[in-house]
This record gives structure tokens, sequence and C-alpha cells, in this order.
């Protein structure tokens, strides 16, 4: 009777130890596949230390499973690149020839045309502009996503750059009859930041080329310092834009109206505006009120020695 009881204490001992070790290594096995899971871009494969046949045969079905999802996403990414590299050379390519026939439409200026053919060649020229202006927007951004954008950051006097870019673009203000407005901070001068002349030029252009576009009256710049932070707001009319349409706005080819000419907007403007600010270490974001749209590009400041 003894011998029974104490081979029965020791079943259950044993028993126990046994589904203590089993929980601890479902629970390391369970870790160990997050660990994974958070970790993509490394191939590596669930290991199990404790001898059970149930849960080796779970973990081989889990690391086959990971084994073709690394198979697959590595396909998947070559696919991406490759389709990339081709957009590249596309929009590369139809450059050269875009160009020769803005040059060829110039050449209509020096003929004595009908005003019939000057609105003619007025619109082609018009298309022909936007058609290019579009094909830069999608060599730029696959070269881009492609990281064969080579950013070279260096301190930038953001007040000056600011300042030289809204003069250059204060007559496109003036044709198109919107009330503009420039409002820039006096706390500091000049104001540096690190980044890319290019770039931040890039943003600017994209930034106010958007107000020209969308706004319906009026526009607005604020510059403005707090603490080691800078920030610029471009204030434009918010038109139709409902919420969603704001918190999409840099999304890549979102376009508030999908009825829109192929040569007015690519949906890729404000995408690279994006690209290019956090890149440089910034931040932009969008929101509304009920009349306008304002979109904040922030960066940190630095010393300018």
């Amino acid at each position: 009777m003894i011998f029974v009881i104490v081979l029965l204490v020791l079943i259950v001992v044993y028993l126990f130890i046994h589904l203590i070790l089993l929980k601890k290594s479902i629970k390391d096995l369970k870790n160990d596949f997050i660990s994974i899971k958070d970790t993509k871009e490394v191939e590596r494969y669930l290991t199990i230390n404790f001898p059970d046949k149930n849960l080796e045969e779970l973990a081989m079905e889990i690391n086959d499973y990971i084994d073709s999802y690394f198979k697959n996403n590595y396909q998947l990414k070559n696919t991406i690149r490759e389709v990339r590299g081709e957009i590249t050379n596309i929009s590369h390519d139809l450059r050269t020839p875009l160009t020769s026939i803005l040059g060829y439409l110039e050449l209509f200026n020096e003929e004595e045309l009908t005003n019939e053919q000057k609105e003619i060649i007025s619109v082609v020229k018009r298309r022909s502009i936007g058609l290019k202006d579009l094909i830069e927007q999608l060599y730029e951004y696959t070269r881009l996503e492609n990281k064969e954008y080579n950013i070279k950051i260096e301190k930038i006097d953001l007040y000056k750059v600011l300042q030289e870019h809204i003069l250059e673009f204060y007559m496109e203000f003036e044709k198109k009859n919107i009330d503009f407005k420039l409002n820039m901070s006096k706390e500091a001068k000049p104001i540096w930041i690190n980044g890319d002349i290019k770039c931040i030029k890039r943003i600017l252009t994209n930034l106010t080329n958007n107000a020209l576009k969308y706004t319906n009256g009026e526009a607005e710049v604020n510059l403005k310092v707090k603490g080691n932070i800078v920030s610029f707001t471009y204030i434009t009319t918010r038109g139709s834009l409902t919420d969603y349409d704001i918190k999409h706005i840099f999304d890549r080819f979102y376009k508030k109206d999908l009825s829109r000419s192929v040569t007015n907007s690519s949906g890729l403007g404000l995408t690279i505006t994006r690209i290019f600010t956090e890149r440089m270490g910034g931040n932009i974001y969008a929101y509304g009120d009920d009349e306008y749209l304002y979109i904040v590009c922030i960066f940190p400041m630095v010393d300018s020695i």
C-alpha cells in the first residue's frame, strides 16, 4: 500500500514538473515567435528546449510558415524594386522627348498664327508642361522609394530660404488674384536647421504649388520659433475637403477628386514633401477648421556654429 502511494506521489510530482516545464516552453515559444514577428528583416526560426513531440511538431509547422513568409517577402521586395526601377527608367526616358516637344512648341511663337491656332498651341503646351511635371514627380518619388536619392545634410538658414522662395512665387499669387500674406517670426534671425537645400526648396515649392492650385482667393504662410523648434505653416482655404481627405492628404496617389485630369495632379506632390521632411528629421501634418486647411512643417533648430 505504501509503495503504491509513493508511486502515485512520484507520478504526480513528475506530471506537475512536466506541466510546469511544458507551460514554460509554450511561453518561451510564444515570446520567440513574437520576437521573430517584430524583426521581419532577419530570418530566424523557433527553437524548442523541452522534449515534447506535439510541441516539436507545432514548432516545425510554424517554422515552415516562417520560411514560406521570408521567401515570399523576399520575392515581393525584389519585384517591387524591379518595378520601381522600371518606372524610374521610363520616367527618365520620357523627359527628353517632352522637353523637345516643348522646345518645338516655342518655335510656333515666332510664326504668324490665327487666334484659333494660338489657342490650340496654348492648350498643347499647357498639357505638355503638366505631363512633364507629373513625370518629374513620378521619377523623383521612385528614386526616393528606392533609396537612390542622396540627401546631403548641411546647416541651412530657413528664414532666408523661405523669404527668397516666397519672393520668387509672389507674382504667381498676383496673377491668380490670391491675397497672400507672409508672417515671419522675428525672434530668431537667421533660423538654422540641418537639411538638404534642394530638398527644402522642393518642399516649399510643392506646398506653394499646392496653395496656388487649390486655394480660393487667399493664402498665408507663417514662420514661427518656439524654444528649439521652428515651424512654417501653409494656410489655404479648405474648400470641399473632408476630415477624411485631410487625414490622407500625404498618402501616395491620394486625390480628393478622382475625376481630375491626369495633367492636373498626380497625388504625389505632398507625398514627396512628407518623405523629404521625414528624411531630414522633421515632421509634417495637416488639419483643418471650418474654413481653412493648415499644413504644418516642423524642424529642430541647431546652433549656427
